[in-house]
């Protein structure tokens, strides 16, 4: 079974927010941290192509 929730981390413990969670009390589940990043969209002068995107995004991912 796999959910995706929306949590908060508070006191050592990680709460959900507003979804009800079918688990077990003592069930083992596995947990993957992505962290919210809020940001402000940008206005681009022109349009640019996923293409262009992607070719991007790997040189950030290869180089950082």
């Amino acid at each position: 079974m796999t959910e995706v929730l929306d949590c908060v981390y508070k006191d050592g413990v990680f709460k959900p927010l507003g979804k009800v969670v079918e688990v077990k009390e003592g069930e083992r589940v596995k947990v993957r941290i992505e962290k919210k990043i809020d940001f402000e969209p940008i206005k681009l002068k022109k349009r640019i192509t996923i293409e262009k995107i992607m070719k991007i995004r790997n040189e950030l991912w290869t180089y950082s």
